[in-house]
């Protein structure tokens, strides 16, 4: 009886890990910890060695070149303490994130615009932040196998998931945020070991500059209270924990004093998911970003509108994630008041993978690779923990096969992921590298064809050769127009399309219509104005039509009073007498081009309207239409024109042909209601409002299956 209970403890010993729970104390006389900590630092940096020579690429744009305070340099360390993090962009979503900022204006103070600087620091920070890992690791895991946190660090620094935060120097705040809550956690456990209060001081300090790096440290920072529990002998102490909520809450404080007046932009792009979608479609992106840890293949720069659409819980994989979810909770919760060594990754993955899952669930904001950075570390974690306990069962056949298995599974991994990784570092080398690359995973992104359609058309712009460079600007332009296509009020697309027209191709007709359609979709500010000046350029190259060139200066100026080309054409303007403030009856379209397009004669009729001569728009809205039989604006206008005279039936019919061709045309079902109301359809009439009104809120329909 003795003997199978013996047996039965034993069987039991080998099928779950069993650990005191105790610290590692550290042994900095021991050669392996000085080995895996150097090996742990080469390898770390190495792998991402490949980016430094890279240029700046995606956000590096709005968060280093054009970022005035970061080109102060020292002088304008003060302002970015007291800024949004995209504030000089004229967005204001309630980012604080000073220190990647401030790390930025140093280095444009001592090297001016030098991108392999930055990309030198980005993987110099990461390959310490590893080591920070590491010794966290083998504090909390080193007494179950000392190789365990050797591997884990390894399998984290060579994730391809890291990608997107290493190789982007903006990305930084993701850097340091690790770094440092891994070194208050650090400093934390030290304290617990050696009772010595300058540790807790330490970890404050770590704990405040990773909440200044990136707000999300907090969800990191959870790990103290979780270590804490599971780890110490002694009973919980409040006092222990305060230097690191009193960084947290002196942090918050701070940001409640610089940031205000947040404005969450009704953006399409980066926040296409309505209401009865965020949370559906939250669980689901949960379960795409677990399924990239695991299998981190088709990684991708952009997952925004319309590259993921909404789903609701009929969807397969938002029921999986329910279930993951649920499960994952109730499991974690149990780990953790059994104070097994499991609660440690799954705490560390379920918190660091929150913030992303409530950036999607409260704001419809778009799935990110980054989110994935500090979850990659808990996945990783589990996974080495959980093969180690699998191992564990045939040790008393097999010597050392828990040291053997591990470390096979280690290199394995470890060579898949660094492949991976060092050929995903080649991609971020440049803007269009990057672009032109994800665009063969990103065709129904429009903010992917708007990228690659913007580089294509800088090549084109630099381009000698006539006819490479018109190849290059049909190109940029087949591109651009899959991106309005997707979004129809894609302000930016419409914007570089009339550069094309204007600037390569030379069709002026043409380019007016998109700056036109650029200013209808309410873009930014700085966008607005750069419009309204390109228009003015336009009219400006007839000589008959400075007085709408003037008008439109005047109004760029309007809305960015310092646009500096804006200031200069107007100034010329008034020396010649002419300062147009109210928009011109006339003169505002040249019916003597010779380049009778399809566009010629869309913006005829468009100054035929204006003039209230319906019958003489419809001519030449139609003739625009037989050019171009898809063109929704004209066929919206005919509608409107039919709608001007009483023909209201006739106007029926345009909307439905809009209708058919773009299910999703807001402005053809608003039509609708207003003909059906003429003619005394009242219920036909609510019908096409309610449509109209529910494109108007968000645009991005829920798929079953997507």
């Amino acid at each position: 009886m003795v003997q199978q209970q013996a047996k039965a403890i034993k069987k039991e010993q080998k099928t779950e890990i069993k650990t005191s729970l105790k610290f590692e104390v550290f042994n900095f006389k021991s050669r392996f910890f000085w080995i895996s900590t150097a090996l742990v630092f080469v390898f770390s940096f190495l792998i991402y060695s490949n980016t430094i020579n890279h240029d700046y690429a995606l956000d590096d744009t709005g968060a280093i070149q054009q970022n005035l305070n970061v080109k102060k340099g020292l002088q304008g360390i003060p302002d970015i303490l007291k800024m949004d993090l995209w504030e000089q962009s004229e967005v204001r979503l309630g980012y604080y994130r000073p220190l990647s900022l401030i790390t930025f204006a140093l280095e444009y103070h001592f090297f001016q615009s030098a991108p392999h600087v930055c990309h030198f620091n980005n993987v110099l920070l990461f390959a310490i932040s590893c080591v920070v890992l590491l010794f966290v690791l083998q504090a909390l895991l080193g007494n179950v196998h000392q190789f365990i946190p050797l591997a884990i660090t390894i399998l984290f620094a060579a994730h391809p998931i890291h990608t997107e935060v290493v190789a982007n120097i903006k990305s930084r705040d993701e850097i340091l945020s690790f770094l440092f809550v891994f070194s208050s956690i650090l400093f934390f456990i030290f304290n617990l070991q050696k009772k010595k209060p300058i540790f807790l001081i330490i970890s404050f300090i770590c704990a405040y500059l990773g909440m200044l790096s990136k707000e999300t440290a907090l969800t990191g920072l959870l790990m103290i209270p979780i270590i804490y529990f599971l780890y110490s002998e002694e009973k919980l102490k409040v006092l222990k924990l305060f230097p690191v909520i009193a960084a947290i809450g002196i942090f918050f404080l701070q940001k409640s004093i610089f940031i205000k007046n947040v404005m969450i932009p009704v953006d399409i792009i980066n926040y296409p998911y309505d209401q009865d979608f965020k949370l559906p479609t939250s669980i689901y992106l949960f379960v795409l970003g677990l399924k990239l840890l695991i299998i981190p293949i088709n990684l991708r720069y952009d997952y925004s509108y319309n590259l993921i659409p909404a789903v609701d819980f009929n969807n397969p994989m938002t029921f999986l994630g329910v279930i993951i979810l649920i499960g994952g909770g109730v499991f974690t919760l149990n780990r953790l008041l059994k104070k097994s060594i499991l609660a440690v990754p799954l705490s560390m993955y379920f918190f660091a993978i929150a913030p992303g899952f409530a950036f999607t669930f409260l704001r419809g904001g778009i799935f990110a690779e980054r989110f994935l950075y500090s979850a990659a570390l808990g996945f990783l974690m589990f996974l080495i923990l959980i093969l180690f306990n699998i191992l564990k069962r045939w040790s008393d056949q097999v010597k050392n096969i828990q040291l053997f298995g591990i470390g096979a599974f280690t290199i394995l991994l470890t060579s898949m992921y660094s492949t991976k990784t060092f050929t995903r570092n080649f991609v971020w080398r440049d803007n269009y590298t990057l672009f032109s690359t994800d665009i063969k995973t990103g065709e129904n992104s429009a903010q992917n064809q708007r990228h690659f359609a913007e580089q294509t058309l800088v090549k084109a712009m630099e381009e000698k050769d006539s006819t490479r460079k018109i190849e290059l600007a049909n190109v940029s332009l087949k591109a651009f127009e899959k991106s309005y296509t997707m979004h129809p009020r894609f302000a930016e697309s419409y914007m570089k399309t009339a550069v094309i027209y204007q600037l390569i191709l030379n069709k002026p007709d043409t380019a007016i219509y998109f700056y036109r359609k650029t200013i209808e979709c309410e873009p930014t500010k700085i966008l607005q104005a750069e419009a309204f000046y390109n228009l003015g350029t336009v009219y400006q190259n007839n000589k008959a039509n400075l007085v709408y060139a003037s008008y439109c200066y005047n109004q760029s100026l309007n809305f960015k009073s310092d646009y500096a080309p804006a200031i200069s054409a107007t100034e010329a303007l008034k020396k010649m007498g002419i300062n147009t403030l109210l928009e011109p009856t006339g003169n505002s379209f040249d019916e003597n081009s010779a380049n009778r397009d399809a566009n010629y004669y869309f913006n005829l009729g468009y100054k035929r309207a204006s003039e209230g001569k319906y019958k003489d728009a419809i001519v030449a809205f139609q003739e625009a239409l037989n050019m171009n039989p898809n063109n929704i604006d004209a066929l919206l206008n005919l509608g409107n024109c039919h709608g001007m005279l009483g023909n209201y039936q006739k106007s029926i019919e345009y909307n439905d042909k809009i209708i058919s061709l773009n299910p999703n045309e807001e402005r053809a079902y608003r039509n609708n209601a207003i003909n059906y109301e003429k003619l005394g359809n009242l219920e036909l009439s609510k019908q096409f409002l309610d449509k109209a009104n529910a494109l108007n809120s968000k645009v991005n329909l829920p798929q079953k299956n997507p």
